[in-house]
């Protein structure tokens, strides 16, 4: 393209101005100035000339862009301008805004395009944009009320938390004045804050008070910080507020305080003297019987004179206590508990006392390293120790002596304290390995006092310690365990000790092995129980179980069921072949009736070729029928016995005890449901009623 003077005029212009400037002729740059060389990413003019100006523009801005500067070449605009993403020569993009003009002396093709990088006004526009909406999100999400206001106009915007802690929507809130939203109570409060806020230079005034009530809602406490603002237009004040609901605070203050009350009073009622004494200070805290006991004084402002224990503490052997080697002071020094330390206390004007301490380290409420000491007064039971061990001297020589009878004595606590050579024979224990290392219930068998102490409502732990009747001993069996964990039945004799005011210091156990003897009494009382014959339990026992029975409450509702069985042809095979054999054949009748029942039902014979069966309680009348059922099915098997085959049967016949029906007629009732099944043709099961 020639270059007239007039343009050549155009071009020493163009060249001075500050944004870049494209000549471009249909649409191809035919001039740039050093600004949109810069702009363009070239090392030089010959970069840009002749470059189509499309190729600097985004590929789905590029129709619209061409569309636009060939309508302002047409003549159709006067102007164009838009912002693009602009690409440079060296790949990188900046976002650009162009203009386009007509100048005077240009060819009719000819356009002059002004490119202004705008990259980083952008990018501030954007972070302003987001910056807002920033504030915005954190005013709209905020679990505080945010207010705008004019001093004179009122609220100009609230943010949506005044719904919950104001109950007042936010679009209500506008026009408001900030006065109306508290408690009328409160409103002078609220005014000298309104006051000093418009003159603190910016430094918020905060009050607490009540918001006003709305309909249905009552008041709440709420933190209002006021703060006076200079607003962006005019350098007019505003006030941004903060509303704050602090109702749940207040509450957990007040409960504080109360907690803080109920601790100050369990600590004055406590029996226990109680001592606070941080690490560096000259002060103690004291409960009243820490200053009574020992003359210590609450906040004292010296660590001797009424607070110092100087000579008044002694060790258990009457040594003056070394101050360093006290409790409160090992704890100091190590930041180790000191449990349970004994010592002797003499004030001038009280009795000698025995003092059992516990000192802990801990921290104070400021934090600082502290020891919280408590003692208890344990006087009484020091002397009745000492009694204890002097009584425990002159037992030790009468249990040495005892040689045949298991003897054993415990404090209160159920500790052995002694062990007779009786006893180290009987258990295999030796009595160093027991006295304060054992109590009496380890010498039990676990379940076996577990279930016993079940039975009395108490705990093994209650148990060992519950003291038989006054003035008499009781008598107890017992399976005890060996030092190898063998058992053996012990029948122990248990009486409490007492001290000389007549109260219990323990107990004494005098132990003989019984097992055999029970055993034998067991075998005497089986045998006699049991049907010599078949091995059943026979007529008394069932009688016994009966009248037992009759006591439970299962005997009426839902009722006992009991089954009566008679042996058919039984007479028949008796007489034909001999005692012997019928003896044979009830012996493997008894065997398949106890094969037919459960383990848990009980089978006798009640007489001759007669059984019984007596249900447990939970056993239904289709369940009973069913079972005899299957007796009848078994007993019409046939027998093999020494003199061949035998063919018997059974009748059966099933009743229900009542409170109506008592042992005997349930009996009676079940034999004669047998007696209509014989007669119906045998072999058969019929229930009585």
């Amino acid at each position: 393209m020639n270059i007239t003077p007039s343009e050549s005029l155009l071009r020493s212009m163009i060249d001075a101005m500050p944004d870049g400037v494209v000549i471009v002729d249909d649409l191809h740059v035919a001039y740039a100035n050093p600004a949109a060389m810069t702009i363009c990413g070239a090392a030089s003019i010959d970069d840009l000339v002749g470059r189509s100006i499309v190729q600097f523009v985004e590929p789905s801005s590029t129709d619209s862009m061409v569309a636009m500067t060939r309508a302002f070449i047409a003549g159709e605009n006067e102007t164009a301008a838009t912002t693009i993403d602009f690409h440079r020569l060296d790949g990188q993009t900046l976002s650009a805004e162009l203009s386009a003009r007509r100048v005077p002396g240009l060819a009719a093709t000819a356009v002059m395009v002004i490119i202004k990088d705008v990259t980083e006004r952008d990018r501030l526009s954007r972070e302003l944009v987001e910056a807002m909406e920033r504030g915005r999100f954190l005013a709209e999400n905020a679990v505080d009320v945010l207010i705008r206001a004019h001093p004179t106009h009122g609220i100009g915007y609230s943010s949506p938390a005044s719904t919950e802690v104001l109950g007042i929507e936010p679009a209500d809130m506008v026009g408001r004045q900030l006065i109306e939203l508290f408690a009328p109570v409160d409103r002078p409060t609220v005014s000298a804050a309104l006051a000093e806020a418009s003159i603190g230079a910016g430094r918020p005034a905060v009050v607490e008070v009540r918001s006003a009530a709305q309909a249905g809602r009552p008041s709440r406490w709420v933190e209002a910080a006021i703060r006076s603002v200079t607003g962006a237009a005019g350098g007019q004040v505003e006030l941004h507020v903060t509303i704050s609901d602090i109702s749940r605070r207040r509450e957990v203050a007040a409960e504080l305080l109360k907690a803080e009350a109920r601790q100050r009073m369990i600590l004055e009622g406590l029996q226990e003297g109680v001592i606070l004494h941080t690490l560096g200070t000259t002060e103690f805290v004291a409960n009243p019987v820490a200053r009574d006991v020992l003359g210590i004084e609450a906040h004292a402002s010296a660590a001797t004179g009424r607070n110092s224990l100087d000579g008044m503490l002694f060790e258990p052997d009457g040594v003056v206590l070394d101050a360093r080697d006290s409790p409160l002071a090992r704890a100091h020094r190590t930041r180790q508990p000191q449990i349970g330390r004994v010592l002797r206390f003499e004030r001038d004007g009280q009795p000698q006392r025995w003092l059992e301490f516990d000192a802990i380290p801990m921290h104070d409420l400021n934090g600082e390293p502290a020891v919280l000491v408590t003692f208890r007064d344990i006087t009484a039971q020091w002397i009745a120790q000492a009694h204890l061990a002097e009584s425990a001297q002159v037992l030790a020589s009468v249990l040495t002596a005892a040689t045949n009878e298991a003897i054993i004595v415990t404090d209160s606590h159920a500790s052995i304290v002694a062990f007779s050579r009786g006893a180290e024979a009987r258990f295999g224990y030796k009595a160093a390995d027991v006295i304060g290392k054992l109590t009496i219930a380890d010498l039990h068998d676990e379940a076996d006092i577990t279930a016993y102490a079940a039975s009395q409502g108490l705990t093994v732990a209650e148990l060992v310690v519950r003291q038989p009747p006054a003035d008499a001993a009781s008598n107890l069996d017992s399976i005890m365990r060996r030092s190898d964990g063998s058992a053996f039945l012990g029948s122990m004799s248990i009486s409490t000790r007492l001290d000389e005011r007549g109260q219990p210091l323990g107990f004494l156990y005098v132990l003989n092995d019984v097992t055999e003897r029970r055993q034998q009494e067991a075998d005497l009382h089986d045998r006699v129980a049991r049907d010599h014959l078949t091995g059943l339990l026979n007529r008394r026992a069932l009688e016994t179980q009966l009248a037992q029975v009759v006591q439970d409450d299962s005997w009426c509702d839902p009722g006992r069921l009991l089954m009566f069985i008679d042996l058919d042809n039984f007479k028949e095979v008796n007489d034909a072949a001999g005692h012997q054999i019928g003896d044979e054949v009830l012996v493997q009748a008894a065997a398949r009736i106890r094969s037919a029942v459960r383990a848990t039902d009980l089978v006798y014979r009640y007489g001759g070729d007669e059984f019984v069966v007596l249900f447990e309680p939970a056993v239904t009348l289709s369940t009973a029928s069913a079972t005899a059922e299957r007796i009848v099915s078994e007993l019409a098997a046939p027998l093999m016995v020494a003199g061949g085959v035998s063919q018997i049967g059974a009748s059966v016949g099933i009743a229900r005890s009542s409170d109506s029906v008592g042992p005997d007629q349930l009996i009676h009732d079940a034999d004669a449901a047998v007696y209509v099944a014989k007669r119906n043709g045998r072999g058969r099961v019929v229930c009585a009623g």
